[in-house]
């Protein structure tokens, strides 16, 4: 079930191919063997217009990798840092980039799928 969110500077949509970085982000959470398939999966991009920050460069790529809770934290620090190559892959000039794994509580979680 996880939910791939890149938050990101609106300019690295002119420079990027941002659709093959969610579908390299899907394949990389495919990959880890932790989801059951594919279905589940949900990877999407968010376009920030207003972005300051401290580094040299002003671009950067933030994304949120929200898990249903449970896993340890070896598996969501592994997911992380296979999302993190991925950015880094596609992303070598921006000036930050960075992954936060979540947890949703599964008691509390309410979704409709047709």
């Amino acid at each position: 079930m996880p939910h791939l969110i890149l938050e990101h500077s609106k300019s690295l949509a002119d420079k990027y191919d941002l659709a093959q970085v969610s579908q390299d982000l899907f394949d990389a959470a495919l990959a880890s063997g932790q989801f059951a398939d594919g279905k589940a999966i949900k990877s999407r991009t968010i376009a920030s217009d207003n972005t300051v920050s401290g580094a040299a460069n002003n671009e950067f790529a933030h994304l949120t990798l929200r898990l249903i809770a449970g896993r340890s934290v070896e598996i969501r620090k592994k997911l992380a840092e296979d999302c993190l190559a991925v950015l880094e892959k596609h992303f070598a000039e921006v000036g930050s980039l960075s992954v936060q794994p979540l947890e949703i509580d599964p008691d509390t979680y309410a979704k409709r799928v047709l």
